[in-house]
């Protein structure tokens, strides 16, 4: 039987593993950064193999793949990146009959489902990168209705609706592009708190390194920007057709 000591160290190992992949990629050196892939996906493979149906299991096996994904979303390895997601839906979807596990497991599913997104934007094709976007910002918000208080979930759900918003303008279709970058710009406007004081950059940023990754907040104005841009942009497009 799985005891909370296993749990700990099947995260532990693929954090390790994951965060190995980074220090390749800063210094440029591809071939190790595949085989640092390929570490984690055996990993991942024989932890999955095992069949330890537990949801603690499948709480850290999704975490992996999804980060897996990511890397060979870097590494444009698109066939596997695909792999790699789907692989962290399926192992985090049991999660979501769980009260404990629901919110971060339907969490993840919309981040990958946006990534899957994002990996069709960049190599095609243009329909799967928008099928996939739509399936992302339908999860991002039912999770608004389920959990009213999840700021962090309102602000990727922006993101998502300006990555949509990239996908019409990208095949030409301006009017509609606009209308997802309203919408974007309507929802990330909404949960940025107000403040002109500097405090509230001043506190996510610290936040932002112990983490590991930006606060939700650096975020919401990164997406903001990347959102306004995209709507000049497709109001440009519109009057010059």
């Amino acid at each position: 039987m799985l005891s909370p000591t296993d749990f700990q160290r099947f995260h532990d190992d693929i954090a390790a593993l994951s965060s190995a992949i980074e220090p390749a990629f800063e210094s440029g050196d591809v071939a190790v950064a595949r085989a640092a892939c390929i570490d984690l996906r055996t990993y991942l493979t024989d932890l999955a193999a095992a069949d330890h149906d537990h949801l603690e299991v499948r709480k850290v096996l999704g975490m992996g793949w999804y980060d897996l994904g990511v890397s060979y979303r870097d590494l444009k390895d698109v066939e596997r990146a695909e792999a790699a997601y789907h692989a962290a839906i399926i192992a985090l979807e049991p999660l979501l009959e769980s009260k404990e596990h629901a919110e971060d497991a339907a969490t993840q599913i919309a981040a990958s489902r946006n990534h899957l997104g994002l990996l069709f934007m960049e190599h095609g094709p243009e329909g799967l990168a928008a099928g996939h976007l739509d399936d992302a910002i339908a999860d991002r918000e039912a999770l608004v209705e389920l959990y009213p208080h999840n700021d962090a979930n309102r602000v990727f759900l922006g993101g998502a609706l300006c990555n949509r918003g990239h996908v019409e303008r990208h095949v030409g279709r301006s009017k509609a592009a606009h209308a997802f970058y309203l919408r974007a710009i309507d929802v990330l406007e909404a949960v940025i708190p107000p403040c002109d004081c500097g405090c509230r950059d001043a506190t996510a940023a610290p936040l932002s390194n112990v983490k590991g990754h930006p606060h939700w907040i650096v975020m919401a104005h990164t997406f903001l920007c990347h959102a306004t841009a995209g709507k000049s942009l497709a109001e440009k497009e519109r009057r010059g057709a």
